[in-house]
């Protein structure tokens, strides 16, 4: 499958839906399909609010292939977009925010991150020729 979307407050809404309608398609879970679309709501709001910022309009683009392993699925998906890099050119930390603390000083943010490579296998980040390309792998009942 390969969707291209249009940077904006809906950008990630319409990956997701065209997403599950996709796996859905292939027989998967629930529980799958929740885990995807949990980090690829992540990935997608990055790139919308961090890579494009306030440039609406630019492309982002996810390639995702699904195969049967076992009694599961293996699932690889690329990312690519021509928003702003990574800082330093490369992946956040996503180290876990700190949630023992009163409510009002939990953090706003900081979670994202962490889900992503908690959730993850062979997460990697490149930038070439002003273009991002996030890919990673997940393995999912």
């Amino acid at each position: 499958m390969i969707l291209t979307l249009t940077s904006g407050p809906e950008a990630a809404r319409q990956g997701l839906a065209a997403v599950r309608t996709a796996f859905l398609a292939r027989d998967m879970s629930e529980d799958a399909i929740s885990s995807v679309q949990m980090v690829l709501a992540e990935a997608f709001n990055n790139v919308v609010e961090h890579a494009y910022g306030e440039v609406p309009g630019g492309w982002i683009e996810l390639h995702a292939a699904l195969e049967r392993v076992g009694s599961g699925w293996s699932a690889r998906f690329d990312l690519y977009d021509q928003g702003r890099a990574m800082p330093d050119d490369e992946l956040p930390a996503g180290l876990p925010a700190e949630v023992d603390v009163a409510t009002q000083d939990l953090p706003e943010g900081g979670f994202g991150w962490f889900l992503i490579r908690e959730l993850t296998q062979d997460l990697h980040y490149a930038r070439s020729d002003g273009h991002n390309h996030l890919s990673f792998r997940m393995v999912l009942p």
